[in-house]
């Protein structure tokens, strides 16, 4: 005698799956995990890499046009707002510690006036950098996700006190002088006005810890491998208001002027 089966229940039994049909539903997907992850990545990578270029533009404007305003003098925040001159600045004139440090009352000057904002400071490849302490670092200073060349701090007054020029890897003839423009109109050694900030700093037990206390490029930009090798890359901009992205093939060890800082550019 024949059982018959309920139509219902034998729908229900041809819906269901089978291990080995599950197993290979999975190991597609992960496949197609493994093959997207690697372009997500890299678009996030490039998403990156755009905004950085674009704020390292966005300085490089608002710096032209200042000079345009004041016969072609570059803003210098590396000293003390209402010191900005061609020539060296009298004793007494304070000036920034470092190279990427600038003082509070240039950085609200040109945020006011130029329409800058905090995040231009800095870079998002580097968020570890983009505090709010080192925004308002003690004193009257900023320290700053990027090299500022074209300033007083850069050049010094000559070839034998400039701050770059007696740390350089490969020291420069004096007839090479400036190092970096003053003025829209120099016509320096190296065309920079900013990059993003790209260093080796070895670590000093007790000195400084920002979160990787032995890692010695603490503070730099686009970063892999390991700690002695050179940066991935570097947004430069120039004179002529243009941007580039420098891949760390071409960037190279240029100064090491203090505290055994290694500049990159």
């Amino acid at each position: 005698m024949k059982t018959a089966r309920h139509p219902a229940k034998s729908f229900a039994q041809n819906l269901g799956f089978t291990l080995i049909e599950l197993l290979v539903v999975v190991s597609i997907i992960a496949l197609l995990i493994s093959i997207l992850l690697p372009s997500l990545s890299a678009a996030r990578e490039r998403a990156r890499e755009t905004v950085c270029a674009a704020d390292t533009r966005a300085l490089t404007q608002a710096c032209l046009i200042y000079s345009s305003e004041y016969r072609g003098v570059l803003p210098d925040p590396s000293l003390k707002l209402g010191t900005n001159i061609v020539s060296p600045p009298k004793t007494g004139v304070p000036v920034a510690a470092q190279v990427y440090y600038i003082f509070d009352n240039w950085r609200d000057y040109l945020e006011n006036t130029y329409g800058l904002q905090a995040k231009h400071w800095y870079s998002v490849s580097n968020p570890t950098w983009n505090i709010e302490g080192l925004y308002d670092w003690d004193g009257d200073q900023t320290v700053i996700g990027r090299f500022y060349l074209t300033s007083y701090k850069a050049n010094g007054k000559d070839p034998a006190t400039s701050y770059m020029f007696n740390g350089l890897e490969e020291p420069l003839p004096d007839s090479e002088w400036p190092l970096f423009a003053r003025m829209v109109t120099d016509k320096p050694y190296w065309n920079l006005m900013w990059t993003d900030l790209n260093r080796q700093w070895p670590y000093t037990p007790g000195y400084i810890d920002w979160g990787h206390p032995t890692e010695p490029r603490i503070g730099a930009n686009h970063l892999s491998g390991d700690t002695h090798d050179p940066p991935d890359g570097s947004h430069e901009s120039y004179l002529d208001g243009s941007v580039e992205y420098v891949t760390g093939q071409a960037l190279k060890p240029r100064s090491h002027p203090g505290n055994s800082v290694h500049l990159w550019w």
